[in-house]
């Protein structure tokens, strides 16, 4: 089988994507990867190099993907607050849509190697404060604009809502009612920006 084409390059690691994140990189064997990707061996050896390294350029597409998404939600929303509900409204949709979550293939990766892959928890680590800094950029415009509660500043509370955006992805991961984790948004909100009625 000829070398795949760049432009299937992305058709290829979507497959790839989706079964990492579906059974963990443990449990998914070559053959596995073989049959999703519907290419031999050979191929994905020669295009990707390794398994390890077929994760890791996975991790880099989803993680562009969507940070790409959740950049542009928070840039074109005027009100950061507005922008940061929507954020969250959209990963509990996603997560309560289907009848089992895969909840956040970053997260999943991190839990399942971070302690014995250090190549692929350093590569998720990294992603994870990339959408770290996209938080901090936007809260900085919402200091900027009097948005914020006062008392907040936009490297802490950015820390926060991340740390928030973990609970959801765990908390999604293990079917916890959608009303339990709309709480939990609505709290980090209402802390970062104060009660839209107080």
């Amino acid at each position: 089988m000829a070398r795949p084409a760049k432009f299937d390059r992305e058709i290829v690691l979507q497959r790839a994507m989706r079964l990492f994140w579906e059974r963990g990189y443990n449990a998914t064997s070559m053959s596995d990867l073989i049959d999703a990707m519907d290419m031999r061996a050979g191929s994905i050896y020669s295009t990707f190099g390794s398994k390890q390294t077929l994760l890791l350029e996975v991790l880099d597409y989803y993680a562009e993907h969507g940070h790409d998404e959740i950049r542009s939600l928070l840039q074109k929303t005027a009100s950061k607050r507005e922008a940061f509900s929507k954020v969250f409204a959209c990963l509990i949709g996603e997560m309560t849509c289907e009848p089992r979550s895969k909840g956040c293939l970053l997260i999943n990766m991190l839990l399942e190697l971070s302690n014995i892959d250090e190549q692929a928890g350093a590569r998720v680590k990294e992603h994870l404060q990339s959408m770290k800094e996209i938080f901090k950029q936007a809260l900085i415009a919402a200091e900027q604009s009097g948005e914020m509660r006062p008392g907040q500043n936009p490297e802490d509370s950015a820390t926060f809502l991340i740390g928030t955006v973990y609970s959801l992805r765990v908390m999604g991961r293990a079917a916890v009612a959608k009303a339990d984790m709309e709480v939990l948004s609505d709290q980090a909100i209402n802390h970062v920006f104060g009660s839209k009625h107080g």
